[in-house]
């Protein structure tokens, strides 16, 4: 059951610090942007319970990580394909989407490493830190475990976003420019941060419950993160007519902004239950103190193979 015991009325979003003293209310720029990064973090963490409840806090702080440290490395220009993934490059029919291989090496075979990398690598990035907090855990090395699981959300969280799966990422193919931000970053700004996280937590509680969307959880780990591509996909066109038919203020800002919501509870939802699993995948290991969390070196793309769990289902009884 989420729980928000440990939630301190949003304090958390805005007095945290990373690696050189950067102040993330300064990079609201990327992905959900800060704020909608953290909440999705927060809320994700507290909805998963036990350890990673119990670590919120250092969750909170490694979600904006891939943004405000990762995309300021030389590495920049491999990191940032690895927030987004456009299905709509492969195939034009959504209905052929679960054509797309969800094994990366088949993915290049058919279409080429330069067009895979070119529209996106999110759902593998995922899978590369799923797999690599898993081994750590695995070891006893919650620390690092707790680190990459941080990580890792960042990536839940872009996919979660219907902006970052589709190649009309910031509207320029309908004549939209600037809907992007405004969605993920403006809009969201212009509410109580405790009001924007409540709304978050409602719309996760009953997604966890939620028969239908738990039925996208028994598969692979890979077939879990294509399955939330696609439901962010399937806001994608929602989200653009509400801006072409409603403006950005008075309705249609309030109506992206319950779609805002709307996602941003699927990818806590998304996030809470891949991490039980991740737990359970570990094989539920002894520990669940508090640790205080740095952001791991960046990680090089890797999905040519994985580390753990490749035999592993998500089984909905590891969830409840």
């Amino acid at each position: 059951m989420l729980s928000l015991s440990n939630y301190r009325r949003g304090k958390v979003l805005f007095l945290i610090l990373l690696a050189g003293g950067m102040n993330l209310k300064s990079n609201l720029a990327h992905g959900w942007g800060s704020l909608g990064h953290q909440i999705v973090a927060h809320v994700g963490a507290a909805g998963a319970g036990g350890f990673w409840d119990a670590n919120n806090n250092g969750i909170v702080q490694l979600t904006t990580a891939p943004d405000v440290v990762y995309k300021r490395l030389p590495t920049a220009a491999i990191e940032k394909p690895t927030h987004f993934f456009q299905p709509d490059s492969y195939f034009e029919d959504p209905r052929q989407f679960n054509l797309i291989p969800q094994i990366y090496m088949n993915a290049v075979s058919q279409f080429g490493s330069g067009f895979v990398n070119q529209n996106g690598t999110a759902p593998w990035r995922t899978r590369q830190f799923y797999d690599l907090g898993v081994q750590a855990l695995r070891n006893g090395d919650f620390k690092t475990g707790l680190e990459y699981a941080g990580i890792m959300s960042h990536y839940i969280g872009d996919m979660s976003q219907p902006l970052h799966d589709t190649k009309n990422y910031d509207g320029a193919d309908t004549d939209q420019k600037g809907i992007h931000a405004f969605f993920e970053t403006t809009n969201l700004k212009s509410v109580d941060v405790n009001q924007l996280t409540n709304a978050v937590v409602q719309v996760t509680k009953a997604l966890l419950v939620d028969p239908k969307f738990r039925a996208d959880f028994k598969g692979s780990i890979n077939n879990v993160v294509f399955n939330e591509v696609n439901r962010g996909y399937a806001y994608k066109d929602t989200l653009l007519n509400i801006d072409k038919n409603q403006g950005r203020t008075g309705t249609g800002a309030k109506n992206l902004l319950k779609l805002a919501v709307a996602r941003m509870g699927d990818g806590a939802a998304t996030l809470a239950m891949i991490l039980e699993h991740m737990w359970a995948d570990a094989g539920n290991p002894s520990g669940g103190e508090t640790i205080q969390v740095e952001v791991p070196a960046w990680q090089q793309p890797n999905y040519e193979s994985t580390v753990a769990s490749t035999s592993q289902l998500l089984q909905d009884d590891c969830l409840e």
